[in-house]
């Protein structure tokens, strides 16, 4: 068949890891933000508050990250479907947009998709990526989330647009600032992060706090890209990550 007859693609990448604690319970969705009735379904089926629709994801045990806190009854966690733009994925300073994953064959012929990912670790493309690192808890809920999103998209009998310009600025910000403001606390940064970057940290949070996401600026779009690069770094422990 031919891209046309395709109604959304999903498209899932490292979405079994687990390196920071405040990610742990986290997967990110990239992409539906192009397709207005697709982003649509994506925040319905996140929010649990979709029309004839039952939820299916049900809550998971902790994560062995968390089995080394203090607390007699570490908290049973919910699924968390952070919505992100391509935009903050793939803009690469010095580089400019790289593409990271299969979704982009399907961006090219403008066919609406989603892609879902708990982000890199320091495993990713190493030896030390072994299944007893994987949060099967997280992926098995993943799965029960999945089925009401392809619930919710049956629904839809009109063609889903494609915007390939389109960002929902107002809801990566909305994203962004708990987790910054946990990447700016040094009893919650992400593992190995150096004084520069902690410094450079703390001054994004500030800035996610002040900024206006219902009017943007070309230089807003510019610092949330650069934010979320510096995280994308620090969580995989590349070198020289401070640079950034």
């Amino acid at each position: 068949g031919s891209p046309a007859e395709l109604k959304a693609v999903i498209i899932m990448d490292l979405i079994g890891g687990a390196h920071w604690r405040p990610l742990q319970n986290v997967i990110f969705a990239a992409g539906a933000e192009k397709s207005p009735g697709l982003y649509r379904r994506l925040k319905q089926a996140s929010g649990g508050e979709a029309s004839g629709v039952k939820r299916e994801t049900t809550p998971f045990p902790p994560h062995p990250l968390d089995l080394a806190r203090t607390d007699e009854s570490p908290p049973i966690h919910p699924l968390t479907v952070l919505p992100v733009g391509l935009h903050v994925v793939e803009e690469i300073p010095l580089l400019g947009q790289v593409a990271f994953s299969d979704y982009d064959a399907f961006r090219n012929a403008h066919v609406p998709f989603v892609f879902l990912s708990a982000g890199r670790t320091p495993r990713y493309h190493q030896t030390t990526d072994l299944p007893d690192t994987l949060h099967y808890e997280r992926m098995a809920a993943t799965v029960g989330w999945l089925k009401t999103l392809l619930q919710l998209i049956d629904q839809d009998t009109k063609r889903y647009t494609f915007e390939p310009h389109r960002i929902a600025f107002e809801d990566e910000v909305a994203s962004f600032r708990p987790l910054v403001a946990d990447t700016a606390k040094w009893d919650t940064r992400i593992p190995d992060t150096s004084i520069i970057s902690f410094w450079k940290l703390q001054r994004d949070n500030e800035w996610l706090h002040q900024v206006d996401p219902a009017t943007p600026t070309p230089q807003d779009f510019k610092r949330l890209e650069r934010i979320s690069i510096r995280m994308q770094c620090l969580l995989a422990d590349f070198p020289g990550c401070f640079l950034l």
